[in-house]
């Protein structure tokens, strides 16, 4: 290449002390959302199909043009040929033309082919159409993440680049949303007015410094990097950084790769991934949902499918923000395993869906895809289980958005080498359109072959190799790393955890061990919705009956059980020890059980609960507090969620063990966890901490061997937990007082009782019987699903919590559950009850005597995504950060005490929140009710927002420093 510009050898000379100066994002951020009107240009043809065929197909529409079920197949399969070769050309117009120049060029295939559509009066004008806006995106899809690659910094470049998956599902939802109101003629005129904004909007804006000094226009580069970063950037580095890397790189830039290049390991790797990627990506079977989500929901019962394409847009949208906030926190690789699994889960249980279904009798508009439906057997009619196709799709929806959406393209753009970025991104967007097109025109012999509810577990099966091939992957900072890690030896070591090298697994086997007590602590909270259902029902087999009183005693009692167990465990933790406790609180779980197992009167049942209670009480202080003692800083976070998690999986269990066994049965089954634990927790050892702090030194460190193994230096630790604990005197109760100690209990307090006053209690005891009352009669499996969801939110939260934080944790979380419990509250004012009702529960009885407006039928959907957000919000922050600030933020010698008030605070909210509930009701209605929770689930979040300081990455010595600062220090802790 070219000499450097005088200019930037004479800069770059200057002395290395000099200070590196803040770049301006503001700029980056605009070009990134007004080339993004290109991704929403694809996002909207991709959802003009699902809009437009219900009107194309339909008889009765105002329509002179008509399609059959084979020319509506291809118009949408059409879309994807036409991608086919924009991918093509695109590798070679984003090097010929720019980056910039490609995105504006792409405007002229989207107008030609939206016009087309818009003025049709034949079907061949329709495909002809659809292949031209097919070439548009097959282009725009490629230039745009490359476009947006090129002009951000690396600390930015996850966050803009997921903006891609954002802008398409803006396009998404454009389109649902206008498809309700507009014909379809207009709907392809709207669709002809982004391209030409988005050619308005680009001439100001720069081309990518990258692609003008690859082609010697270094002046252009300087400018354009000066427009982006601002005057107070040194761009003439950056300028000379990407220069000597594409010298390195390659000895002369203006020639074309020659494709036996391609087989070269910087080249050849990076490609692989991405074809991988890009496979993966569609085999995901997203288009096929994308493409007849409309006609899918209207198959599974319901009647206004435009609507219901919406919710699945507005989700996708969520989960497209949602990405963008956690791409440069997570990293790319934490993202695509998570997602990758829920998704599996999502299509396992969509096949389970499809398997037992029976569809309704009435005719709805159906897509050529789905018209074998009604020729499969079934056995459970769909008004039962109606709620589990949705559920499935929105979960899949927002994920597949949050994370197979944005990131293969991210990856595409960014993993490289410059010299070879525009062929080597066009072979991985051809890839990944025929690969569209393959799973979208054979979507309907596959169904018809293995049946519809195979085809989801086969796609089931490609998210779970998707998984398998994530797992290798590893997060590199830069552009310029991502080929030098394809370069270099592979063997070269990272050496960030040099100072201490932890062994982690130990720490994790004793957590998973541990966390068998929070299993039993959720069995116990799942218990009651299971079993009541059996218990007041006059047709199951039961000696003991319980009226809607005794049945709400039933639930509350395990909460006045569990406030003399808080009370309790703070002095047995103290006393005995964290893992002490922990093996002491199966005591009171076996006892429970067994006594409810064969129960013979009332009063057995409530004896049972009452000491179940006490365990869960205990358990539920010790365990926080065991985690947060064994785990090094670094991994505090994600292994204290694992408490939440295990609740959550035993919340599960008991619901899905509910379906098939008698509640006798379930009593015995929930008597297991507790029995298997203590045998497990014989093979774990106590925390250093409480070790050091009565004295066994030596058995403080044969614990910290154990857990953080030979390479550790144990003994610092060891030294630095003694000090702390030495700097500080017994703990007298006129402390409280004190700053160090009156502040973190009394935000662990504050924490606990926003988490219980969200009113999360009485969503899970009464679970089954609000999804019965809200039109579904298997209550039960409606349950599973909503633990289901909580489950995926407190795995997504293991893997968060050391990512983000806890404060940015909670603070969308607060807002999501205010949102979703203001619009529960909405959907309870105007839902009229279905005549048939089903089995409710006391808390929801008096639905009925509400004035209401709406047939349940019309927005029976809005119960169930209300719900579904809220667990997901609350499972992901509020359920695990509330016990895990707890058991790290209160100082050593008082943290017996304090966890003990927390958790006293906590159940005793519960059971206020579980036996006013029906009171609540009667005083302000249902809706009111649920406005009252909103409210503080609004509080909440200034709660956190004011008072929380973060803990992320700190000891637990470290914390406790925090509070024995002055307010000031205090108060910048973030």
């Amino acid at each position: 290449m070219g000499d450097l510009p005088n200019s930037f050898s004479h800069s770059l000379s200057i002395q290395s002390t000099e200070i590196l100066r803040k770049e301006r994002v503001g700029w980056t951020i605009l070009a990134t959302f007004i080339a993004a009107i290109g991704p929403v240009t694809f996002g909207y043809c991709v959802g003009y199909s699902s809009s437009a065929l219900l009107d194309l197909q339909n008889e009765n529409a105002p329509s002179d043009v008509r399609l059959s079920s084979e020319q509506a197949s291809w118009f949408s399969s059409l879309l994807n040929v036409g991608a086919i070769v924009g991918s093509l050309i695109g590798g070679w117009a984003i090097d010929k033309f720019g980056r910039k120049g490609t995105i504006v060029l792409c405007a002229i295939p989207f107008e030609i082919g939206w016009l087309l559509i818009s003025c049709a009066h034949h079907v061949s004008m329709f495909h002809a159409g659809r292949i031209i806006t097919g070439l548009g995106i097959g282009v725009i899809s490629l230039a745009y993440p490359v476009y947006v690659a090129e002009i951000a910094t690396a600390r930015l470049r996850g966050t803009l680049g997921a903006v891609n998956q954002l802008a398409i599902a803006a396009g998404i939802l454009l389109s649902y949303s206008f498809g309700v109101l507009v014909h379809w003629r207009w709907l392809a005129l709207i669709g002809a007015m982004l391209p030409a904004l988005l050619v308005i909007l680009m001439f100001p804006m720069p081309e990518t410094p990258r692609w003008s000094l690859g082609n010697n226009r270094n002046s252009e580069a300087a400018s354009a990097l000066l427009w982006l970063r601002g005057p107070d950037f040194d761009v003439e580095e950056e300028c000379l950084d990407v220069t000597v890397h594409f010298i390195q790189s390659s000895t002369d830039h203006q020639e074309r790769l020659p494709w036996r290049d391609f087989l070269l390991p910087s080249i050849l790797k990076p490609l692989l991934i991405s074809i991988g990627l890009m496979i993966f990506q569609q085999f995901s079977g997203v288009n096929a949902v994308i493409f007849n989500a409309a006609s899918i929901f209207s198959n599974a019962g319901f009647s206004d499918a435009k609507l219901i394409s919406i919710t699945v847009g507005a989700v996708q949208f969520i989960g497209a923000g949602l990405g963008c906030l956690l791409m440069d926190k997570a990293g790319r690789r934490k993202i695509l395993l998570m997602t990758g699994l829920v998704m599996c889960i999502c299509h396992v249980v969509l096949g389970v869906y499809f398997e037992i279904y029976i569809p309704p009798t009435e005719k709805t508009p159906q897509a050529d895809t789905l018209a074998l439906l009604g020729s499969i057997h079934r056995s459970v009619p769909a008004k039962r289980i109606s709620s589990l196709s949705i559920t499935s799709l929105v979960v899949f929806n927002m994920f597949y958005a949050l994370g197979w959406g944005p990131v293969a393209w991210l990856i595409m753009s960014e993993i490289f080498p410059q010299r070879a970025r525009g062929q080597a991104g066009g072979i991985a967007t051809l890839i990944n359109w025929t690969c569209s097109f393959i799973v979208t025109q054979t979507y309907q012999s596959m169904a018809d072959t293995l049946s519809i509810q195979g085809v989801y577990w086969f796609y089931a099966g490609c998210c779970f190799f998707a998984f398998i091939f994530s797992l290798p992957f590893n997060e590199v900072s830069n552009m310029a790393e991502f080929e030098k890690s394809h370069i270099h030896s592979p063997c070269s070591q990272s050496n960030e955890m040099s100072a201490i090298q932890d062994r982690v697994d130990r720490s994790i086997l004793a957590t998973f061990i541990a966390a068998l007590g929070p299993v039993s602590f959720g069995f116990c909270l799942g218990y009651s919705s299971s079993a009541l259902l059996d218990l007041q029902s006059t047709d199951a087999p039961s000696a003991v009956r319980l009226s809607d009183d005794q049945a709400s005693w039933f639930s509350s009692l395990v909460t006045i059980g569990a406030i003399f167990g808080s009370v309790i465990g703070g002095w047995v933790i103290d006393k005995l020890g964290r893992k002490g406790t922990i093996m002491f609180c199966t005591i009171p779980f076996v006892l429970g059980w067994l006594l409810i197992c064969f129960a013979q009167s009332v009063a057995m049942l409530y004896s049972g609960r009452i000491i179940t209670g006490l365990g869960c009480g205990a358990i539920s202080l010790t365990v926080p507090v065991y985690i947060a003692e064994i785990s090094a800083a670094r991994i505090r976070g994600t292994l204290g969620s694992v408490t939440n998690l295990a609740i959550t999986v035993g919340l599960i269990l008991a619901y899905v063990a509910g379906v098939f066994c008698h509640w006798r049965w379930l009593a015995f089954i929930g008597a297991i966890p507790p029995t298997l634990q203590v045998i497990l927790m014989f093979s774990v050892p106590e925390t250093p901490r409480w070790l050091l702090g009565k004295g066994r030194r030596s058995k403080a460190l044969e614990s910290l061997l154990w857990l953080r193994g030979p390479d550790a230096d144990i003994e610092e630790e060891c030294v630095t937990i003694r000090e702390t604990i030495d700097r500080h005197e017994k703990f007298h109760l006129r402390e409280l007082l004190s700053p160090e100690i009156a502040k973190p209990l009394a935000i662990s307090v504050g924490l606990m009782a926003f988490q219980m006053l969200s009113g999360v209690d009485v969503v899970e005891f009464n679970a089954a019987g609000i999804f019965a009352t809200a039109g579904f009669s298997n209550g039960k499996l409606a349950a599973i699903t909503v633990g289901l969801v909580q489950f995926v939110a407190a795995g997504l939260g293991c893997v968060l919590m050391d990512k983000v934080g806890r404060r940015i944790l909670l603070w969308p979380a607060a807002l999501g559950m205010c949102v979703s419990l203001v619009t529960l509250g909405v959907y309870f004012l105007i839902y009229i009850p279905p005549k048939d009702g089903g089995s409710t529960s006391d808390a929801v009885s008096m639905l009925s005597s509400i004035s209401h407006s709406v047939p349940a039928k019309n927005i029976s959907w809005l119960s169930i995504l209300c719900i579904v957000l809220f667990n997901l919000m609350f499972s992901l922050a509020w359920g695990p950060v509330a016990w895990l600030v707890m058991a790290e933020i209160n100082p050593l010698r008082v943290r017996g005490f304090a966890c003990s008030l927390a958790a006293l605070t906590n159940w005793s909210m519960a059971f206020v929140v579980t036996y006013t509930y029906n009171s609540l009701v009667n005083a302000l209605t249902i809706q009111g009710t649920y406005w009252v929770y909103a409210g503080i689930s609004f509080l909440g979040f200034l709660f956190v927002y004011f008072l929380l300081p973060e803990t992320k990455g700190k000891t637990l010595e470290e914390i406790e420093a925090i509070f024995n600062k002055d307010k000031h220090n205090y108060e910048r802790i973030d």
